[in-house]
């Protein structure tokens, strides 16, 4: 299955619509067996999210091609 892909911005609003619908960061970070200090992270720009981080919600990291 081929997905569109994302930008940065739109899939950081998945994982912040993840976390309105678990009730808090805390709860998605034990659903998705992370710490909340790496989900905050993420959300918050200090970090990119991992591979693994990126599987756990059905994407990969895609390179753009440059002419």
């Amino acid at each position: 299955m081929v997905r569109q892909a994302l930008t940065d911005k739109e899939f950081l609003e998945r994982v912040r619509r993840a976390v309105r619908d678990a009730g808090s960061q805390q709860e998605l970070a034990e659903q998705l067996a992370i710490s909340p200090a790496y989900l905050s992270d993420i959300l918050n720009g200090r970090r990119r999210p991992s591979e693994p981080f990126l599987a756990k919600f059905g994407y990969q990291r895609a390179i753009a091609a440059t002419e």
